[in-house]
């Protein structure tokens, strides 16, 4: 079903040209996170530590937010938390894939999936050279522009076909961030991706 959906409602757009993934040259990763639900929210209390804890010294944190404005304090703590943080919502599908492609996101990181105010679109037309669906839409996306998903067990079983379109991440045995604030003590800092296989071959890790 899934399939079908992206196939009539959200097929892949190849009118920009192909981006090929950037070659190691010392600078960090960029990884830009798209989401509709920068602010009080499950999204946000789920994944707003992890936001913060990211390795800075690695990684360089991209927010596209084109969600509703809420000035509430989850999405304070988003904008803090990114390097760059910009709301996209007056632009279209195209001109946010043209903007990651701009700042030359390396992973682009949908945390929408096909839920309400999902924008997969952006992704149809290739915001990065590699692009996850996370969390958000605990499903396969159906999508041949949708490289891998971050999936446990519970989501993918390990026995038989998963019948996912995108590549199951390996070696991930809880799919879940949890943020200390809201748990009754604080919890280690947990390998939420494990590793990310690019067209290039190469294994980068994000944590």
């Amino acid at each position: 079903s899934a399939e079908l959906f992206c196939k009539n409602l959200q097929p892949e757009k190849k009118v920009l040209e192909v981006i090929e993934p950037r070659k190691a040259d010392g600078r960090k990763i960029r990884v830009g996170y798209f989401s509709a639900d920068f602010s009080e929210h499950a999204t946000m209390i789920l994944m707003a530590r992890f936001f913060e804890i990211h390795d800075k010294s690695r990684f360089e944190l991209f927010g596209f937010s084109f969600g509703p404005e809420r000035m509430d304090h989850m999405r304070i703590r988003a904008e803090t938390a990114f390097d760059h943080f910009m709301d996209v919502r007056p632009l279209t599908d195209r001109a946010v894939a043209l903007l990651a492609r701009y700042f030359e996101i390396d992973i682009a990181i949908d945390l929408k999936g096909y839920t309400t105010h999902s924008r997969p679109g952006i992704f149809a037309h290739r915001a990065a050279p590699v692009q996850i669906n996370y969390l958000g839409f605990p499903g396969t996306m159906g999508t041949p522009y949708m490289d891998y998903i971050i999936a446990d067990d519970v989501i993918i079983p390990t026995a038989g076909s998963c019948g996912t379109a995108e590549e199951r991440m390996q070696n991930i045995t809880e799919m879940k961030c949890q943020d200390w604030f809201f748990c009754t003590k604080e919890l280690p800092k947990e390998k939420v991706f494990e590793q990310i296989k690019s067209k290039d071959e190469k294994i980068v890790g994000l944590v």
